[in-house]
């Protein structure tokens, strides 16, 4: 399973754990678990949670992995960002077996040194690896044991990419709150002091699970419609980092001197704003957010906080945290108005290269039985499947989106074929063509193009399914002639369902974020073994 961020990756995973989990209780706690699992996080640089219900505190999730990365196990600067982090300590002083100290001195041994030097060496070794786990220290009863256990690097097409083998996994507090953001930071960091692109996360997971007390939670995040991800729909930039390895203890040791004076109310804003890396600068700017918030700061200083990271995910997740935290703070858009036909990046191109695949496999076979044995024929089926199918299940052959694209792509073809019965009007672009509309591509493609740039308002999910059968049953009655409506109103009939599954094609792709994904890639490998695709 592959998904494009940690939003994504989160929705897939509750969804999976919901429908698919089985009730384990370990050590006196209940929880729906899955696994074993295997999952890729394709653009893990997209590491700000997003999602309503979720309740993300972005803030620790920064001071956590800085201080991983630092080799630091004190549980006394952790609890100034997770109060539980207590709970997790043997003597209330330290994790005692914190990642930091076992990835940066395990021995003697900094192993993020020792990646770096083998990869930098040979670039397709497969010798790379990080160990957590300590089979010397760890067999043992303790409040803390490595849950996250070998991380494993390699550089495959000039990009780095991590494997991270994990034992125990709470979807929550875990993988989301923590764990994918602190591997992606160091993905991103290695990738840096190695000189090549970012790649993939691959995480294997032998228990991923939902503890009891988030069960409502998980409810909540996946009950609430979600109509865009925010790295979808918006230009959301990320500050990268740029500190070579020759330079980071350095400015490890400034960025915590830094962060202590933030935390302790001294001015140093100066300081912050030449800071020479720009992700870490980003991340001191967020503990000024923390802390002002920390400190009941009003609705004005918190908004001039931010504004220097408007445009980036961590100003984002900063807006996100305030609008649940300062009294007053303006609400923060989860979802956008959408556009009838306001389809994400991309899916336009791919759904017009699926077409073009299938005409390549088909031709025009798809009229060969004329209008209401052939055409409106696959079109019932697809309204009448729509009515039936789970919208978010991924799990299954044709999801809800694929069955929604395949009605848009029927109904402009239908369009097409009316274009050529003279009973729609032909468009301008393809005036004086002698090739019919409904033959090839460019027809589909031109009316495709015109139906979507007209503007009309979404439909929300819960009606989506809904306005779609009314508008079928328009056009059914019109062409088994239980009315007398002119050609005209066949074409309007026709129009209005297309545009309603491009409105439903929109909103599926936001709120099943999985069927998405299995969209673009299965068509992307549809063409790529299609010759002329």
């Amino acid at each position: 399973m592959e998904y494009s961020n940690i939003n994504t990756a989160l929705l897939g995973l509750l969804t999976s754990i919901e429908t698919q989990g089985r009730e384990v209780t370990t050590r006196g706690s209940a929880t729906k678990e899955i696994g074993p699992i295997q999952f890729t996080v394709t653009n893990p640089l997209q590491r700000c949670l997003l999602l309503p219900g979720r309740a993300n505190n972005i803030f620790a999730s920064i001071a956590e992995t800085m201080w991983v990365l630092a080799g630091r196990n004190d549980v006394e600067f952790l609890q100034h960002y997770l109060p539980r982090a207590g709970d997790f300590s043997d003597d209330g002083l330290t994790w005692r077996a914190g990642y930091g100290p076992r990835l940066r001195n395990w021995g003697g041994v900094d192993q993020l040194d020792e990646v770096r030097k083998i990869l930098l060496d040979e670039p397709s070794s497969r010798r790379a690896v990080a160990i957590i786990f300590d089979p010397a220290s760890d067999y043992t009863e303790s409040k803390d044991i490595p849950c996250n256990n070998w991380l494993h690097f390699t550089i495959r097409d000039r990009a780095l990419n991590a494997h991270i083998a994990i034992r125990s996994n709470d979807v929550i507090w875990g993988f989301s709150g923590i764990n994918n953001f602190e591997w992606s930071v160091l993905l991103e960091m290695m990738a840096h002091w190695l000189g090549v692109e970012v790649g993939q996360l691959t995480y294997s997971i032998t228990s991923e699970h939902l503890y009891e007390p988030h069960f409502e939670r998980a409810t909540t995040i996946l009950e609430t419609p979600i109509t865009f991800d925010p790295y979808l729909r918006q230009a959301l930039t990320t500050p990268s980092f740029d500190t070579s390895w020759e330079d980071f203890s350095a400015h490890l040791d400034q960025w915590f001197a830094l962060e202590e004076k933030v935390r302790t109310g001294v001015d140093c804003a100066d300081q912050i704003d030449s800071y020479p890396d720009p992700l870490l600068r980003g991340f001191l700017q967020m503990m000024r957010i923390f802390w002002a918030i920390k400190n009941k700061a009003g609705i004005e200083e918190v908004s001039r906080l931010i504004e220097p990271l408007q445009g980036t995910d961590l100003g984002e997740a900063a807006h996100e945290y305030a609008s649940r935290q300062v009294k007053g703070f303006p609400e923060y858009d989860y979802r956008t108005s959408l556009t009838r036909g306001d389809l994400p990046d991309g899916l336009y191109d791919t759904i017009t290269l699926l077409h073009k695949v299938k005409s390549l496999a088909y031709g025009d076979s798809w009229k060969r039985r004329g209008e209401r044995i052939g055409i409106m024929a696959n079109i019932a089926r697809k309204v009448d499947r729509l009515e039936n199918v789970d919208p978010v299940n991924t799990e299954v052959d044709e999801t809800a989106l694929d069955t929604a694209i395949d009605l848009l792509v029927y109904g402009v073809k239908y369009l097409t074929y009316l274009v050529d019965k003279g009973e729609a009007p032909v468009p301008a672009t393809l005036a004086g063509n002698d090739t019919p509309a409904s033959d090839g591509l460019q027809g589909f493609n031109t009316l495709l193009e015109n139906i979507l740039a007209e503007p009309a308002e979404g439909t929300p999910l819960d009606s989506a399914v809904q306005a779609i059968t009314t508008s079928y049953q328009k056009l059914e009655d019109i062409v088994e002639e239980r009315n007398t409506d002119t050609p005209e109103g066949k074409t309007k009939a026709l129009t209005s369902l297309i545009q309603e599954s491009a409105a439903l094609v929109s909103t599926l792709a936001e709120v099943a974020p999985g069927a998405y994904e299995q969209f673009m890639q299965r068509v992307g490998k549809e063409a790529a073994n299609t010759p002329g695709a």
